[in-house]
């Protein structure tokens, strides 16, 4: 039975070869990768680029323990600015939050109003 599956990550041993030779595409990196495909004594790792690494020893790995379904964490940010006739400032949300998010959707909505009475004003 195989050792690791397809899908694991793994990193290489501490002093275990690593590398084709000097400028191979199929050097492979001291980070996490992950393993494409699992057999009885092989790994073939995705080494980035596209490039997948030639047969492997299985026992020059281990699993990666760090490793999880989560990669990169992305999120929104106010970006400082103007956006039409409003001026964003620098905002650091854990210093600076004057208004909270609810605070912030009742003057929306009051704009709103504002905008619909002059709308139907002909303004």
């Amino acid at each position: 039975m195989a050792k690791f599956k397809v899908g694991d990550m793994v990193k290489p041993k501490d002093g275990h070869y690593t590398g084709c030779t000097r400028g191979s595409k199929y050097n492979l990196p001291r980070t996490a990768m992950k393993v494409v495909t699992a057999g009885d004594g092989y790994l073939m790792l995705d080494v980035g680029d596209d490039v997948t690494s030639p047969p492997v020893n299985p026992d020059s790995f281990y699993l990666d323990p760090q490793a999880g379904p989560v990669r990169t964490v992305t999120r929104r940010e106010i970006v400082p600015g103007f956006y039409g006739d409003v001026e964003i400032g620098e905002v650091d949300i854990k210093y600076d939050a004057y208004f909270d998010a609810e605070s912030l959707r009742d003057a929306a909505h009051l704009f709103n109003q504002l905008a619909e009475v002059l709308a139907e004003n002909g303004a």
